[in-house]
């Protein structure tokens, strides 16, 4: 195979210059402007191709070094076919050690004879014929210039292939590129610093966009199917498979390389997959590890050769060139897995992006685990509201008899203390019965209506009802609501248990000679915001206390005020209120000082279209 000399400056620019000081002068000012304009791919080849020109060669491949002692092939220039083979994969720190060690030493700059040399992991060998020279080149040879800092530290490895005058290296070659390496070693350094920066930023806002969709609140399933085609596009990755610990197994996947839209399915895992991922899973969680397979892979201390040669097989039949097994967990336990995978020519995973990827599995571990207390708490609370509901039920055929027999005994003896106290003793456990059966209803399912209720008719109806009870207490009782019908998606029982918890609690609460007023308005729509009825309740009483204003909504919570303890009530007035307009879509805040007064606000959307009046 023959190749031509390359132009630093690129296509359509000037001729390469003649002597090796002006191609060294004119790749660093390209490959500096190629920096400066954020293009640091084709600033780094240029530098790469560079050293080809004053070497000699056709073809040049620049790895850099990287966290692990790997290093990473991040210019590969002269040839495409390896271009799309090299590019991007890892050069291990044991083959790389191997073959210096075993090359001659000319400086900087090492090489190995073919007759000596043993194929390293990631081999590439161009199509290039022998010349007919006892000099001759072989395509097996191998020629590289190590770049090294100041200190001696190693940070990058340049090597060379297909010489254009077919004949291995000699004295004046070896000097001009050891010349070159040296006047380019720090910027080279310094344009791939430069890029990992950009990268690392670049995947931590992806990384924020990944974590910012996972609502633990919904569930595992929905962190899941929320997160999967975020962490596909961050870490550039073609497929991800989430298996989830008693939860959701889910890949999301894209048609083709070239297709931008994430496709959710449900991933099918044999149960020898599943045992095999269990394993592997839990090594890598208990060591803090991620688990990297590809075309070059080499061995994984603490996995078993043949559970890697299992993950080897696997990616053969999913046609997948390289693979991440991230663990996902929190505290001492692993939650899942997620195995990203790329396809076709790629590049392997870099140590900035396993970085990201091991930092988004914890984060997506406690996601996980907090969708699992969320579960939990919801199991619990809904067995609770279910013994709630089921001994309420059974309390209300009991309490209904004993307030019919004890109407009997007042028939036939006359009022007693005692009478009236065992009558007012089951009315207030009838009354708790009722607020339970209440809460019960506005935690349980519930049918949409088929119609809207009229909002200002059941204010006007709940405070004609209590006016007497307001007029015993010398209150002044004032209710304004809008002339025009205001509809609301909410079933009238919950509407009027609502206002009857709100303004019943206001007179309860508001002392003799004050004041409560109920005012209902339509708050216009803005924006995307719709519509919505506000109701407010604001009264002169008693006040609560700021230590108990955010829990007043709990249910069996009453004030710990004296003053409020002399009322009666069963703690669930409010929970009901706060329940029944969360349920329609609205909500409920309180607005109190200590001894002057509350403001109750009830939100609901507004139905369309309106109801007409009448």
């Amino acid at each position: 195979m023959t190749t031509a000399p390359t132009n630093v400056h690129g296509s359509g620019g000037p001729a390469v210059p003649r002597t090796p000081a002006d191609v060294v002068d004119a790749s660093i000012t390209a490959a500096l402007l190629h920096g400066v304009a954020g293009r640091y791919a084709e600033a780094i080849d240029v530098l790469a191709r560079g050293a080809g020109d004053v070497a000699g060669f056709g073809v040049v491949a620049l790895a850099m070094r990287r966290e692990s002692g790997d290093h990473e092939f991040v210019s590969f220039v002269g040839d495409e076919e390896g271009r799309a083979m090299v590019l991007g994969k890892h050069l291990p720190a044991a083959a790389l050690v191997e073959q210096t060690e075993e090359a001659d030493a000319w400086g900087p700059l090492r090489f190995l004879p073919a007759e000596r040399a043993t194929p390293t992991e990631l081999s590439w060998t161009p199509d290039l014929a022998k010349v007919d020279h006892p000099d001759a080149w072989d395509p097996d040879d191998w020629f590289s210039a190590l770049l090294l800092r100041a200190d001696g530290e190693l940070t990058g490895v340049l090597t060379l292939d297909v010489p254009f005058d077919g004949l291995r290296p000699d004295a004046d070659t070896r000097a001009r590129l050891a010349d070159y390496v040296q006047r380019t070693a720090a910027v080279l350094e310094n344009l791939d610093q430069r890029h990992r920066v950009e990268q690392q930023l670049a995947l931590a806002a992806a990384s924020r966009e990944v974590i910012r969709r996972a609502d633990p609140r919904q569930g595992a399933r929905a962190v899941v199917e929320a997160c999967a085609p975020a962490l596909v596009d961050a870490l550039g990755a073609d497929a991800a498979w989430f298996h989830v610990v008693d939860g959701p197994s889910v890949i999301a996947h894209r048609d083709s390389p070239d297709d931008r839209r994430v496709v959710l399915e449900e991933a099918v895992t044999t149960p020898e997959e599943l045992r095999l991922l269990t394993r592997v899973t839990r090594h890598l969680w208990s060591h803090q590890e991620l688990l990297m397979r590809s075309l070059f892979s080499r061995p994984h201390p603490g996995i078993s050769d043949a559970d890697l040669a299992a993950v080897d097989a696997w990616l053969e039949r999913k046609d997948v060139t390289t693979v991440l097994v991230v663990p996902l967990g929190t505290r001492d336990e692993p939650l899942g897995t997620v195995v990203l995978a790329r396809s076709g020519p790629q590049r392997d995973w870099s140590d900035i992006e396993e970085r990201a990827a091991r930092d988004l599995g914890d984060d997506l571990g406690d996601a996980l685990h907090t969708a699992a207390v969320f579960a939990e708490k919801r199991a619990m609370v809904g067995y609770k509201e279910q013994l709630i509901a089921t001994v309420a039920h059974e309390l209300k055929n009991p309490i209904t008899a004993v307030l019919g027999n004890l109407d009997v005994l007042a028939e036939l003896i006359a009022p007693t203390p005692p009478l009236d106290a065992s009558r007012r003793a089951a009315e207030r456990m009838g009354a708790l019965v009722d607020d339970l059966l209440a809460l019960s209803e506005a935690d349980g399912p519930q049918a949409v209506p088929t119609a809207p209720a009229r909002f200002d008719e059941a204010v006007v109806e709940t405070v004609e009802m209590l006016r007497t009870v307001a007029a015993a207490k010398e209150q002044t009782l004032v209710v304004a609501v809008p002339s025009d019908p205001v509809p609301v998606l909410v079933p009238r029982g919950g509407l009027d248990r609502v206002l009857g918890n709100l303004v019943g609690n206001a007179i309860k609460y508001t002392p003799e000679g004050g004041t409560v007023v109920v005012d209902l308005e339509v708050a216009p729509a803005v924006g995307d915001s719709p519509a919505t009825a506000v109701l407010r309740v604001v009264d002169t009483g008693i006040g609560i206390a700021e230590e108990d204003l955010g829990r007043v909504f709990n249910a069996f919570v009453r004030s710990a005020d004296p003053v409020a303890r002399r009322e009666t009530g069963t703690g669930l007035g409010l929970a009901i209120v706060a329940r029944t307009v969360q349920r329609a879509g609205g909500s409920v805040h309180v607005d109190s000082v200590h001894g002057e007064g509350s403001t109750f606000t009830a939100t609901l959307p507004l139905a369309t279209p309106s109801v007409p009046r009448g």
